[in-house]
């Protein structure tokens, strides 16, 4: 199955007789907000099996995420130069299932933290088109069961996040921002719990995981 989202962006180059001037939008200055999104975490799975076997396979699930954010612009005429942090809770998880003797394991997105540099441009003052980079800091629950043996590990992991968006204004100071990121988490790690015929061992599991994430949300600037 598929889980998109796309948005489009229509733009007139020549004046059309008889339209009103759009009053110029002052996107400097401090602004904040709140946003809610729809995304997909998943992640490329390795891991020792039996017979000295590797398990490499791709798993994949998307989920809901909300929060907040506030920053600050500087407008250089139509160029905007910006600094934003946020905040969000998400329920992203994906999960692997095999009962009764087989193993099940998870990978669930939690609370996580973000930094991002904005470089955009303001065409005719009204509708402002942004790229950003930054980091994101993200909590992860990581679940793994062989029958009566489990095992969950929580790890925080600072991942390289950068999309793309636009800011439509309602008015001087408030506006709807759609916006798109992909974000590189790298691998994640558990250590398996005890399992296997005698001599009983251990095995690392590794999720190389990424997110992508689009997101709606109101800005109110001062």
């Amino acid at each position: 199955d598929e889980s998109s989202a796309r948005v489009g962006l229509a733009y007139n180059f020549v004046p059309v007789d008889g339209q009103e001037p759009v009053e110029p939008i002052d996107f400097s200055g401090f602004s904040w907000g709140l946003q809610v999104g729809h995304g997909t975490i998943g992640s490329k799975t390795t891991g020792q099996r039996q017979a000295g076997s590797v398990l490499i396979a791709d798993f994949s699930d998307t989920g809901t995420t909300g929060g907040i954010f506030g920053g600050y612009n500087f407008m250089l005429g139509p160029v905007l130069l910006g600094a934003e942090v946020d905040a969000e809770y998400s329920d992203a998880n994906w999960d692997h299932e095999r009962f009764p003797t087989g193993r099940s394991f998870s990978v669930s997105k939690k609370e996580s933290f973000g930094a991002a540099l904005r470089l955009g441009y303001a065409f005719r003052n009204a509708a402002l088109l942004y790229g950003r980079i930054g980091m994101a800091n993200t909590n992860f629950e990581i679940e793994y069961e062989r029958g009566d043996n489990e095992a969950t590990e929580h790890e925080r992991k600072t991942g390289l996040r950068y999309g793309l968006g636009i800011e439509l204004p309602a008015s001087p100071r408030l506006a709807l921002r759609l916006d798109y990121t992909f974000t590189d988490y790298r691998t994640l790690d558990l250590l398996t719990p005890l399992q296997g015929p005698p001599p009983l061992t251990r095995s690392i599991e590794t999720y190389d995981t990424s997110e992508s994430l689009f997101r709606v949300g109101t800005v109110f600037r001062r």
